[in-house]
């Protein structure tokens, strides 16, 4: 038993290190907007959306509107956007739609993307 509490252990450690470290902004980062992503609120329950890392400035590709809500494109799927992480009124300095998301249970399936935040062009 002592060897597998040892591997278990080292596996631990190995996945705390792979979880501490920070993500890389994406290729359209600007400095400039750090402070903007970073004060983004999730709907509903004030937790930050994350960071400009996993939010994107859409492209019209990646983006539709249907009867039902909007669509974002994520690695070829098209991930429905719930209306309760749509954040209202929001002033956006980005010129896009931003959409902020992460991975979820299964790679193969809508399910791999968690929708955290989707900020419309700038609303008055």
């Amino acid at each position: 038993m002592g060897l597998w509490r040892a591997a278990a252990a080292i596996w631990v450690m190995i996945l705390a290190a792979m979880g501490s470290g920070h993500a890389q902004p994406p290729a359209h980062y600007n400095p400039a907007l750090h402070a903007w992503f970073e004060s983004l609120k999730e709907p509903g329950t004030g937790i930050g959306c994350c960071s400009e890392s996993d939010c994107h400035i859409l492209t019209p590709e990646e983006l539709k509107q249907t009867k039902d809500g909007y669509q974002v494109r994520v690695r070829n799927l098209w991930v429905r956007v719930p209306p309760d992480k749509i954040l209202e009124h929001q002033w956006n300095p980005t010129g896009g739609v931003v959409a902020c998301y992460g991975p979820g249970r299964d790679a193969q399936s809508q399910a791999s993307v968690v929708i955290f935040c989707f900020i419309r062009g700038t609303e008055t």
